[in-house]
């Protein structure tokens, strides 16, 4: 995992303004959406692949515009890896929600197109630890491949796929879309799948998702932004009380 640092020059230099939230439509207005997934699922891959340019590498957060919508994007760690607390994994969140503040209008949970390593265990339980149960109904689920399913199609892998897979489809209404990271010559994956995500939000009455734990999250993080710029005034105030002093002791 690599977690997200918050610091004084990471507050001001990441950290968008706020923003009043506007109706999504096909009309240019801003869908934000934010990436889960494992490590190796391909979750900064298919963020590249729906921008269509490669913009993920350390970044945690890209705009563009996409299919005449402008497109807001939030990639986080693997909050999913074995081991982790929730105490860990919430001072992560804290960064998330601000990115993608003021509320993200889907989760894409980002899950690769292979024989099953079990992974899909505990992924119901982390995400409504995370942000509640309520985000299935924010949720899409997008599984990646690089050319995997030529002689497999994605229903047949979801049939002999295990028990827990099931269950994630499931708790999201059946909500998935098929993304090639390898080959991005397809000209209509991204399309139809802003409109999947389009018609969620839509179903959501456009509203963006805001959970009790988003709510404490922002809390947090503007209760540190607001104590990261006292200490920053209280050093200013000391260097120019300190140059004062030795100005005076000068003129003596």
């Amino acid at each position: 995992l690599t977690p997200f640092f918050i610091s004084s020059c990471s507050l001001s230099d990441s950290f968008p303004p706020l923003k009043q939230d506007s109706p999504v439509s096909s009309n240019g207005s801003e869908l934000r959406l934010v990436l889960l997934g494992r490590t190796a699922s391909g979750r900064r891959a298919a963020g590249n692949t729906i921008l269509g340019r490669e913009e993920f590498g350390r970044s945690v957060r890209r705009e563009g515009e996409v299919c005449g919508r402008h497109l807001v994007l939030v990639d986080t760690p693997d909050w999913f890896c074995p081991g982790l607390s929730l105490e860990e994994i919430k001072q992560d969140v804290g960064l998330c929600v601000r990115l993608s503040a003021p509320g993200s209008h889907a989760f894409l949970l980002v899950i690769p197109v292979e024989p099953s390593k079990e992974e899909e265990r505990g992924v119901l339980e982390r995400m409504e630890e995370m942000f509640g149960e309520g985000c299935w109904g924010h949720t899409v689920i997008i599984f990646t491949h690089d050319d995997s399913l030529k002689e497999q199609s994605i229903e047949e892998f979801l049939q002999v796929g295990s028990q827990d897979l099931q269950e994630v489809v499931e708790k999201c209404g059946s909500r998935y879309h098929v993304l090639n990271i390898k080959d991005r010559t397809h000209d209509t994956q991204v399309p139809e799948l802003l409109e999947k995500i389009e018609e969620m939000v839509s179903g959501n009455r456009e509203s963006f998702y805001c959970s009790q734990t988003y709510q404490e999250a922002e809390v947090q993080v503007r209760e540190m932004e607001r104590k990261i710029q006292r200490e920053m005034e209280d050093r200013k105030l000391r260097h120019e009380i300190e140059t004062r002093e030795r100005g005076n002791c000068k003129n003596l």
